[in-house]
C-alpha cells in the first residue's frame, strides 16, 4: 500500500515503513509502507479482514490493549515517531482521534459527553461559558446543533443511532485533533 506522492516540503500526517502487527501468532499486518499527506480525505478499501481497522488503530496504538499484540516497523504522526520513548498516549490520543462504527456515546448527558475530552485535558482554566461555546459550536459543526439545543440535558444513549454517531464526532472536535480516523 502506499498513498499519493509528497514533495520534499509537504508534511505527511501519516506515514509507516514496513509497519507489522503479530495477533499472538497470527500476523495480520505485514510491512505495511503508507505515507497519506496532511489535509487530504483518505479511504482505506478492501475486502473483510484484510487489516483496514487492525492498520487505523495502529495510528493512535489502541491495538495495543488487546494484550499479546506486537508490532514492528515505523509510525509516523506529524513526522513524530509515536513509538519513541516518552510518547503519552493520552496526548497521541487527543491528536488522533478516532470515531468507530458502531456509535459509543457515554452515559451521560449529551453535553457531557461533548465536554468530556476538554475536561479530561483542562487544567482548571475553562470556564462554564468556554465550555457552553465548545458544545455549540461542535454541535452546530456535526449538524445536531438545532435538533439538541434544547436537549443538552438529555442522556446520549437514549438518541437516535445517526444523532450517537454525529455526537461522537462532536465529542472530537473540541479537542482539535490533527488526524479523525473513522472506522
Amino acid at each position: 500500500m502506499s498513498g499519493p506522492e509528497t514533495s520534499a516540503t509537504e508534511t505527511n500526517a501519516i506515514e509507516t515503513r514496513r509497519l507489522s502487527l503479530w495477533y499472538g501468532n497470527f500476523q495480520a499486518l505485514k510491512e505495511v509502507t503508507i505515507s497519506l499527506r496532511q489535509g487530504i480525505i483518505t479511504s482505506l478499501i478492501g475486502p473483510s479482514g484484510c487489516g483496514k481497522t487492525t492498520l487505523l488503530r495502529c495510528f493512535n496504538r489502541i491495538n495495543e490493549g488487546y494484550g499479546n499484540v506486537r508490532t514492528s516497523g515505523e509510525i509516523r504522526i506529524l513526522g513524530e515517531n509515536i513509538y519513541a520513548p516518552g510518547v503519552s498516549l493520552v496526548e497521541l490520543r487527543k491528536g488522533v482521534g478516532m470515531v468507530f462504527q458502531r456509535p459509543n456515546p457515554l452515559p451521560i448527558s449529551v453535553y457531557e459527553n461533548v465536554v468530556f475530552g476538554l475536561r479530561i485535558h483542562d487544567d482548571g482554566r475553562l470556564a462554564r461559558p468556554d465550555l457552553d461555546e465548545a458544545v455549540e459550536k461542535a454541535l452546530t459543526e456535526v449538524g445536531l446543533w438545532k435538533d439538541l439545543k434544547d436537549r443538552l440535558q438529555t442522556r446520549a444513549t437514549g438518541l437516535q443511532l445517526v444523532q450517537q454517531q454525529k455526537l461522537r464526532i462532536a465529542r472530537l472536535l473540541p479537542l482539535k485533533p490533527e488526524v479523525i480516523l473513522v472506522v
